[in-house]
């Protein structure tokens, strides 16, 4: 898989978290969620984080 240059997002569109899910599932690549503060978090689906990270570890 290659993944794609990151994306940006805000964090209101977690209002609906369903519309997120497939945003990630459907690009392979990672968000930047903003809030007003700036840049919050990173979210990505689950093959472009193995792709980027390897082997899920169990926590």
């Amino acid at each position: 898989m290659k993944i794609a240059e990151m994306k940006t997002m805000s964090i209101n569109e977690f209002q609906n978290p369903e519309k997120v899910s497939e945003m990630c599932k459907e690009n392979s690549a990672p968000f930047l969620v903003k809030n007003d503060d700036g840049d919050d978090m990173v979210i990505m689906n689950m093959e472009v984080y193995k792709e980027i990270f390897g082997v899920l570890r169990n926590f």
